[in-house]
């Protein structure tokens, strides 16, 4: 008897158990009007970048085990991986033939060398610098490579060869026919390479000379004609420019007005200082929309006027990091160089061919430890390592498996 009502008594908890199961597999969903919010999916980055370099449409990056990484346009072997076709063999249409430079550059598409993830391609590396058509990068023993198109070298080499010792920093200019370029080495010495003149009628040197001593760094005034200015290790400012418009005759002049400046860079006709107070000054191009947040009708600026502060780095082009590590571009960023005009160069998802910002910086993403970019495309790296690129995608730049153009900064994952 009291077997028959222990199996009774089992039964009835398994009927309860699946009576149960049954109610809550046909509970109520939420209401088909509340849209289900997706989690947000932080992936680790395998590689930790430290520093990113935009060149004219490639671009390179550093981790933290001194790995350089490539990627983008590879037409004259800028990305670094052995590959390279002559694009002077490649058939041209002349400039008379209507809609020639369009098509040129669909045609030069053809040869398809261009590489559209992160390629890895030296190591043992603690600088990088990607610049028009070239690339180099500096070693943990100050030794300089090259590659792609630069004039330390008398040939286009498809892979980083080696250039001297002793070197601290490179910088090329963005002319495209006779890059200039200068390095500065251990004992602080400014030493130029390339043309210097105004289009190019003046002094050209093939190899390497001493143009200055006791030099912090140095940046390329891409104002007409090219120009260096100079940040010495006592944090004077000195310009290397011409003593008249078009004169071919460069002198030495020393920038006054300025104190306390702790570093500078440049952008399209504008160069940038920032002091021990985060200020930043800058002087050149303002055109009509305000690149250097002048508003009016004042194209050119010659004395340097303040445009920001509360600025921890000045980063090429309009672009600052807030002491709040916040990423600022400012000023006019992008024309477009063929005929699309889906760019939408600075991640606000603007897509005109020329986007102006004027006065008013845009802020366009937090977190961020460093970055860089050039009149067609950007790169980020944000406090957690994560790498965003977004703007023109034409050949790879972005970095993201596709050619497609991407208006919003959007993370890109290393192998």
């Amino acid at each position: 008897m009291n077997t028959k009502k222990i199996i009774c008594l089992l039964l009835i908890l398994f009927l309860f158990s699946c009576t149960n199961d049954t109610v809550s597999s046909e509970s109520p969903k939420p209401e088909e009007t509340e849209e289900a919010i997706e989690p947000e999916i932080y992936i680790a980055p395998t590689v930790k970048i430290i520093s990113v370099s935009a060149g004219e449409n490639h671009t390179l990056a550093l981790d933290d085990k001194g790995q350089v990484w490539a990627w983008g346009d590879n037409l004259y072997g800028q990305v670094g991986d052995g590959n390279f076709t002559n694009y002077l063999d490649f058939p041209q249409l002349e400039p008379e033939d209507e809609y020639y430079y369009d098509e040129n550059i669909n045609r030069r598409k053809d040869i398809d060398n261009d590489v559209y993830t992160p390629k890895l391609i030296m190591d043992n590396v603690k600088e990088i610098f990607a610049r028009a058509f070239g690339s180099f990068a500096i070693t943990n023993d100050n030794k300089l490579y090259a590659w792609g198109k630069n004039d330390l070298t008398p040939e286009i080499n498809a892979t980083p060869t080696y250039i001297m010792d002793d070197v601290l920093y490179v910088d090329s200019s963005y002319n495209y026919n006779m890059p200039q370029t200068f390095i500065i080495k251990t004992d602080n010495t400014l030493w130029f390479a390339g043309p210097i003149g105004f289009l190019n009628e003046g002094t050209f040197y093939s190899e390497p000379v001493c143009l200055y001593e006791n030099v912090k760094k140095a940046v390329f005034d891409d104002s007409w004609p090219t120009g260096i200015v100079i940040l010495t290790t006592d944090n004077r400012l000195i310009s290397y420019a011409p003593e008249v418009m078009n004169s071919n005759n460069f002198i030495f002049k020393e920038i006054t007005g300025l104190n306390n400046v702790v570093d500078i860079s440049a952008g399209a006709e504008q160069v940038y200082t920032l002091n021990t107070s985060g200020e930043v000054y800058g002087w050149g191009a303002n055109g009509y929309e305000g690149r250097l947040g002048a508003m009016g009708d004042i194209y050119w600026i010659d004395e340097p006027i303040f445009i920001a502060a509360d600025i921890k780095k000045i980063l090429h082009g309009q672009m600052f990091i807030t002491n709040e590590n916040t990423l600022l571009v400012w000023g006019t960023i992008y024309w477009a160089y063929d005929s699309r005009t889906t760019q939408g160069q600075v991640g606000a998802g603007i897509t005109d061919e020329l986007i102006v910002y004027g006065k008013t910086p845009v802020e366009i993403l937090n977190n961020i430890a460093i970055a860089d970019g050039r009149r067609f495309h950007f790169i980020a790296v944000n406090n957690d390592g994560i790498v965003y690129t977004w703007g023109n995608n034409f050949y790879g730049q972005l970095g993201n498996g596709t050619s497609e153009d991407i208006i919003i900064p959007t993370p890109i994952i290393f192998p």
